[in-house]
C-alpha cells in the first residue's frame, strides 16, 4: 500500500501528464479501500497521499523494513545511526500518525536508485532513462501499450490508446500501426471469426435433418487448435486458428471489421507505407468482409510492390472460396501459388485441406481435380492430420463429389470385373511394418523422389552448408572429392555411433564401435560402397592414435572409405549431402531424428520424404558387442492408390491410416 501510494505522488508531482486516465482510476480505487482499512485497523491510519507528513523514528523505520536492516547494516541506517549490526525487530511500537516525511524519503530513494544505476552499470547495463519530454512519454506509452494489449488480445483498449496517440496528433511507428491492425483483424483468431460468424459453417443441416458432413468437417477444422505435422513448413503451417469455447457472434465479428477500417483509415491519413505485415492484414480485413477477390486481390498488390509473398497471405482467399463452395476458386488460387516458383512458397497441409475442402463442399465438383489433389498430396506430404482426414471422409463418403468419382474412375474397378461399385467404404485401419492392409487389398509401396526433386534436393544442401562454412572452399573441395570417388551406398554418422551408450563414467568417442558398424554394415548390404564421416579434431583424441585405430583408418583411406570434416564445418551437411547425391539407394546409419534446426531451412517435401525412407536406425545390446540394424519401413507413408482401387491416407497416429476402397 505505501508502494502504491508512492506511485502516486510521484504520478502526481513528475508526470501525471503520462496517463492522467490511469492516475484517476489508481487514486479512485486504492484511496477508498485504504479510508476503509483505516477505520478498522488496530489504531494504524494512513493519511491522504497529499496530506503532512510526520517524522519516522529509527524505531519504526526498523519495524517497516527489518529484513532490508538486518542485511545492509549500518550502510543503510538513517543519518546519526549507530555503527555496527541492525537491531533485532523491536516490539510493535504505538501506533504511527504518518510515514515518513517527504524529505526522508526523497533521500532513500535517492540513495536506492543510484545504488540501483550502479548495480546496472556493473551489469553492462545503461540505466533506464525516463523522458521529460510530453509527447516522448506519450509515445512510449502509446507505443508499449499496444504492443501489451497485442499480447492480451484486448482490442478495445489498443483502440483507446490509438485514439490518445491521435487525439495529441502523435504519429506511431509503421510496426505500431501494423501491430493495431494485426489485433483489430482478429490476431491468430481472424478464421475463428470468420467461421464461427458463418452459419452456413456453423449450423447448416440438409433436408434430413443431418448436419452437412463437408460443412461439419470445415467447421471442426476451424474450431481446433493447429496440429503439429512434421509436414509442416515453417512459413504458413499450422495456420488452423486457435480453439474457441463457443462459436464467435455476428456482433464480435462486425467489431474487428470496424476496427480494422479505422485503423487502416489512421495508416492511410498518416502515409504509412504497406509492408508484408500491413498486406496480410489487409487480406485477413477483407476475409471479415467475407469479400476472397479483395483478399486475393490485396495478395497481388503485396507481389507489385516487390513485398515478398508468404503463404498465409493467402489464406482469407482460399477460407473465403471454402465458405463459397467455391472448389474451381480455391483451385485457381492453389494454381496462383505454385506459379510463384518461390520455395517458401510450397504448399502445406492446410492449402490441401482447403482443396479438399471445397470439392468436398462443392456440388459441381469434379472428380478428375480431387484426383489431382491427392496426386499432389502424395508427393509432398507424409501425414494427415484429424481434421483433413474427416474433410477427406466426408468428400468419399457424402459429397456429390465423391458419388461421381464411382462412374468417372475407371481404377475403382481394376481388374475390369464389370461389378457397379455403389459407394466407398471409409474406415480407419492399422498397416504393419510390411506396408500390407488386408482391409484395403493391397500393400504399400515405396515412393521416391523424382529425378528434378532429387537434383533440387541436393543443391539445397550444398547451398546451406556453403552457407555455414567457416573456410568458404571446404565444402567444395568435399563436393568435388565426392564426385570422384562417389556415388556411396551406406553413410555413416560416425560420431552418433561412437557415442552411443557412452553417457556413463569412463565413456567417450569409441572407436571401436565405429570399427563394429562397418563391419555389420558390410554385411547388411554386400558389394556396396561405405563412407565413413567424422570431425578432424577426433584424429588426436588419445584413442585415435593407438595402432589399431589407426590400421582402421588407414585401411579406410585406402579404400576412399574415409572423410574427415574439417574445423569450422558441421558434420551433419556432410554425410546428408552424400546420402542425397547416392538417390534412391543411399542409405544413412545414425540414431539422429534430425530435429536441428538447420534441417527446417530444408524443403520438407524433400527432407521429410527422403528422413522416411533412407535412415538405419541401430543399436548396441551391449560393451563390446555388434550393433543391431533397424532398417526403414519398405514403404512410404503418404497418401497412395493401391493396385486394388483403395486410397490410402496416413494419419499422425504411427502405423494408422484412413483406407476408402470402393464397394
Amino acid at each position: 500500500e505505501m508502494m502504491i501510494q508512492g506511485t502516486i505522488r510521484c504520478l502526481s508531482l513528475t508526470q501525471k501528464f503520462v496517463c492522467p486516465r490511469a492516475h484517476a482510476l489508481i487514486s479512485r480505487s486504492i484511496l477508498p479501500a485504504r479510508s476503509l482499512r483505516s477505520s478498522t485497523s488496530a489504531g494504524r491510519s494512513i493519511p491522504p497521499m497529499d496530506a503532512p507528513q510526520a517524522p519516522v523514528t529509527q524505531a519504526e523505520a526498523a519495524q517497516r523494513s527489518p529484513k532490508r536492516r538486518k542485511i545492509d547494516g549500518a550502510e543503510n541506517a538513517g543519518p546519526g545511526a549507530p555503527a555496527g549490526p541492525a537491531p533485532e525487530k523491536p516490539a510493535a511500537p504505538a501506533a504511527s500518525t504518518g510515514a515518513a516525511t517527504q524529505n526522508g524519503n526523497s533521500k532513500s530513494k535517492g540513495g536506492q536508485q543510484q545504488k540501483d544505476k550502479e548495480q546496472q552499470q556493473q551489469q553492462g547495463k545503461k540505466p533506464k532513462k525516463v523522458p521529460t519530454d510530453p509527447m516522448k512519454a506519450l509515445f512510449q506509452h502509446c507505443t508499449h501499450g499496444i504492443f501489451r494489449c497485442a499480447k492480451t488480445q484486448d482490442l478495445a483498449a489498443a483502440l483507446a490508446l490509438l485514439d490518445e496517440a491521435e487525439g495529441a496528433g502523435l504519429a506511431l511507428q509503421a510496426a505500431t500501426y501494423n501491430t493495431m491492425l494485426y489485433l483489430a483483424v482478429g490476431g491468430d483468431r481472424w478464421e475463428v471469426l470468420v467461421r464461427g460468424g458463418d452459419p452456413d459453417t456453423c449450423a447448416k443441416f440438409n433436408a434430413s435433418g443431418d448436419a452437412d458432413p463437408a460443412a461439419s468437417a470445415a467447421a471442426e477444422a476451424a474450431a481446433q487448435p493447429p496440429a503439429v505435422s512434421k509436414d509442416k513448413a515453417a512459413e504458413g503451417a499450422g495456420e488452423a486458428p486457435a480453439s474457441s469455447s463457443a462459436p464467435v457472434g455476428p456482433e464480435a465479428l462486425q467489431r474487428h471489421m470496424d476496427a480494422a477500417v479505422r485503423v487502416w483509415g489512421v495508416m492511410q491519413a498518416r502515409g504509412v507505407k504497406p509492408d508484408g505485415g500491413t498486406y496480410l492484414a489487409l487480406a485477413r480485413m477483407e476475409g471479415l468482409r467475407r469479400d476472397p477477390d479483395a483478399a486475393l486481390d490485396w495478395v497481388l498488390k503485396a507481389k507489385a510492390a516487390n513485398t515478398q509473398l508468404q503463404l498465409r497471405m493467402f489464406h482469407p482467399a482460399l477460407v473465403g472460396y471454402c465458405m463459397a463452395r467455391s472448389a474451381e476458386a480455391v483451385l485457381r488460387v492453389l494454381r496462383v501459388i505454385g506459379e510463384q516458383g518461390l520455395e517458401n512458397l510450397d504448399l502445406t497441409e492446410y492449402e490441401y485441406a482447403r482443396g479438399v475442402e471445397a470439392l468436398a463442399a462443392d456440388p459441381a465438383a469434379r472428380w478428375a481435380d480431387m484426383r489431382d489433389v491427392l496426386g499432389r498430396m502424395a508427393k509432398e506430404l507424409n501425414e494427415l492430420s484429424a481434421p483433413t482426414l474427416d474433410l477427406v471422409r466426408a468428400f468419399f463418403a457424402t459429397s456429390p463429389g465423391g458419388a461421381r468419382a464411382l462412374a468417372e474412375d475407371g481404377e475403382a474397378d481394376p481388374a475390369g470385373s464389370g461389378i457397379t461399385r455403389s459407394r466407398w467404404h471409409v474406415e480407419a485401419v492399422q498397416v504393419g511394418a510390411s506396408g500390407e492392409c488386408e482391409a484395403a487389398g493391397g500393400k504399400l509401396a515405396r515412393v521416391e523422389l523424382e529425378e528434378e526433386e532429387w537434383e533440387s534436393f541436393a543443391e539445397g544442401v550444398a547451398s546451406l552448408a556453403q552457407r555455414d562454412e567457416r573456410g568458404k572452399t571446404d565444402f567444395a573441395a568435399y563436393m568435388e572429392w565426392l564426385r570422384r570417388n562417389g556415388p556411396y551406398d551406406v553413410m555413416i554418422d560416425a560420431a552418433n555411433v561412437a557415442f552411443y551408450g557412452q553417457n556413463r563414467a569412463g565413456g567417450g568417442f569409441n572407436w571401436g564401435q565405429i570399427r563394429r558398424m562397418v563391419d555389420v554394415a558390410k554385411r547388411a548390404h554386400p558389394g556396396a560402397k561405405v563412407l565413413v564421416m567424422v570431425h578432424r579434431k577426433r584424429l588426436f583424441d588419445p584413442e585415435a592414435k593407438s595402432g589399431e585405430v589407426q590400421r582402421f583408418i588407414e585401411g579406410l583411406k585406402a579404400q576412399k572409405a574415409f572423410y574427415y570434416t574439417p574445423p569450422g564445418s558441421n558434420d551433419d551437411w556432410y554425410w546428408m549431402y552424400a546420402a542425397v547425391r547416392a538417390r534412391s539407394r543411399g542409405m544413412l546409419i545414425s540414431n539422429d531424428e534430425l530435429r536441428d534446426h538447420i534441417f527446417t531451412l530444408l524443403r520438407p517435401k524433400h527432407f521429410l520424404k527422403w528422413k522416411a525412407g533412407h535412415i538405419t536406425h541401430y543399436s548396441f545390446p551391449g560393451p563390446d558387442t555388434e550393433p543391431q540394424l533397424l532398417p526403414p519401413p519398405s514403404y512410404t507413408s503418404c497418401v497412395q492408390r493401391l493396385d486394388s482401387g483403395a486410397w490410402m491416407f496416413p494419419s499422425q497416429e504411427q502405423g494408422k491410416w484412413l483406407c476408402v476402397r470402393p464397394m
